[in-house]
C-alpha cells in the first residue's frame, strides 16, 4: 500500500475520529493530531518524516488560510473543512464530507476537486445521466460500445456528450473522422451529439466544460479505457489519474466491461476485490462482451456470473460476439448502424439505449 502520512488539526472529536478511521481503513496513518496552532507549527517544523497531508478544521482557534500558507513548505498539501455549525464557505474552508466516500474523493482528487464535487452535486440536472464505461483489460469493447450507444441514444432523440477519457489510446474522434476534438471546446458531430477528448493540455478546463454541458444534454458517456484499481492510484496525482478518479466519483453509473478471455477473467477477479477500496458512488453494472453462441457461450456466461454475482451489482449485461459487424465497422471507420444495422451487436446496443430512455 502506498504510504500517506496525515496530520490533523480538528477539534471536533467525532469528525476527527471519522477522518482517522477512514484513513486507517485504507492503510494510511495519522502521524500527529494537533489541537492548536502552536502544537501544529512545532510538529511540522521539527518533523523529519515525509511532507504530510494536513486535514484541518475551522474549529481550531486562529487557524486560517494565512497560517496554513506559512506552513506550506512543510506540507504536501492541505484540505480545510468548516466546523459542523457553519454552512457557508469561509476563507477557503470546504463543507464537511458527507461520508467516507466524499472524504476519500477529496483526498484522492486535485486541490480543486472538493469544489468540483459540490458543483457536481448541485449543478448537474436530474435529466442528465452520467455513465462511465471502463474495461478490466485492453480489448474489451469499451470504445466500440460507448460510441455506438451514444449513436443509438441520439436516434431516440436524446442529446449526448461523448467524452473520450481513454488517455492511453483515444479513438473516438478518429473513428468518427472528426478533427480537433481535443481542443478546449466541445466538438459538435450532429445537433444531438457532441464529443470531447481529454488531454494534458485541456484537462484543467475540462471539468468546467463538462459541468456546463451537463445542463444542455440528456446523457454523458465517458470512455475511460481501463478502470484504475491499483494501490498506486490512491496517491497518484497525475492529470489522467485525477480526472478518472473524479469521473468515477461523480458518475451516476459505472459500467465495467470484461470478456471470456483468461487474461480478462483474471483482471475481473482483481477488480471485484479492489472495488470496495475505490471511490465509486454510482450504480455498478457488469458487462460480459464477446459472448459466443451455444454451449461454450453458456459456459463463458456461467464463469462470468460466478465472479460478479456475489458483489450484487445494479445490473448484469451480456453483449454477443459479432465479428462480421465489428470487422465491417473497423474497416470502414463507421458505426454499427451503418456497417451492419441488423447485426446482433448493433441490436444489443439499440436495446441498451431504449432501456436507458424508458
Amino acid at each position: 500500500m502506498v504510504e500517506l502520512n496525515v496530520v490533523t488539526a480538528i477539534n471536533d472529536p467525532e469528525f476527527e475520529a471519522m477522518v482517522a478511521g477512514t484513513l486507517f481503513s485504507h492503510g494510511w496513518s495519522v502521524v500527529f493530531r494537533a489541537l492548536d496552532v502552536a502544537s501544529l507549527q512545532k510538529y511540522l517544523s521539527t518533523s523529519t518524516q515525509a511532507k504530510p497531508l494536513l486535514i484541518y478544521s475551522s474549529d481550531i482557534s486562529d487557524l486560517d488560510s494565512k497560517i496554513v500558507e506559512t506552513l506550506s513548505p512543510y506540507l504536501d498539501r492541505a484540505i480545510g473543512f468548516l466546523a459542523s455549525h457553519q454552512s457557508e464557505a469561509k476563507d477557503g474552508y470546504l463543507a464537511r464530507p458527507r461520508d467516507e466516500i466524499d472524504l476519500l474523493a477529496m483526498i484522492r482528487s486535485p486541490h480543486r476537486a472538493p469544489m468540483v464535487r459540490a458543483a457536481v452535486t448541485h449543478q448537474i440536472p436530474a435529466r442528465c445521466r452520467m455513465i462511465a464505461l471502463a474495461g478490466v483489460n485492453h480489448g474489451e469493447g469499451v470504445t466500440l460500445t460507448a460510441l455506438n450507444l451514444a449513436i443509438e441514444l441520439t436516434l431516440t432523440g436524446k442529446k449526448v456528450l461523448l467524452v473520450d477519457a481513454n488517455h492511453q489510446v483515444p479513438a473516438v474522434a478518429t473513428i468518427l473522422g472528426e478533427r480537433h476534438a481535443n481542443k478546449d471546446a466541445l466538438r459538435e458531430v450532429s445537433p444531438t451529439l457532441q464529443i470531447f477528448e481529454i488531454t494534458r493540455q485541456n484537462a484543467s478546463s475540462a471539468i468546467d466544460l463538462i459541468l456546463e454541458a451537463s445542463q444542455k444534454v440528456d446523457f454523458m458517456l465517458f470512455d475511460l479505457g481501463l478502470i484504475i484499481h491499483s494501490e498506486l492510484s490512491s496517491a497518484d496525482r497525475r492529470w489522467d489519474t485525477l480526472f478518472s478518479t473524479w469521473i468515477l466519483e461523480a458518475a451516476d453509473d459505472l459500467w465495467i466491461f470484461s470478456s471470456p478471455r483468461a487474461v480478462s477473467m483474471r483482471a475481473l477477479r482483481e477488480i471485484v476485490v479492489a472495488l470496495p477500496q475505490m471511490v465509486i458512488r454510482g450504480r455498478i453494472t457488469h458487462l460480459l462482451t464477446q459472448r459466443i453462441p451455444g454451449k461454450k457461450g453458456d459456459q463463458q456466461e456461467e464463469m462470468f456470473l460466478s465472479v460478479v454475482s456475489p458483489t450484487r451489482p445494479h445490473a448484469l449485461r451480456i453483449l454477443p460476439l459479432d465479428q462480421r459487424g465489428i470487422s465491417a465497422a473497423t474497416q470502414d471507420r463507421s458505426i454499427l448502424v451503418e456497417s451492419n444495422p441488423r447485426g446482433v451487436l448493433r441490436r444489443s446496443c439499440a436495446a441498451l439505449a431504449l432501456e436507458l430512455t424508458q
